[in-house]
């Protein structure tokens, strides 16, 4: 499991666990520009549920 197939359960189930899953693996990848991959995903998240 990684970010990528987390994002994908994520935009085909729109399980909130699969997005917890997803913001964890960013994290651990991406520790150094956390803030911005937290607002490209909340961007996302939101343009999802729309």
């Amino acid at each position: 499991m990684d970010s990528n197939k987390a994002w994908d359960d994520f935009t085909k189930t729109g399980s909130v666990k699969s997005y917890l899953l997803y913001r964890m693996y960013s994290r651990l990848n991406q520790d150094g520009v956390r803030g911005q991959i937290d607002e490209i995903v909340d961007k996302r998240a939101n343009s999802q549920r729309e």
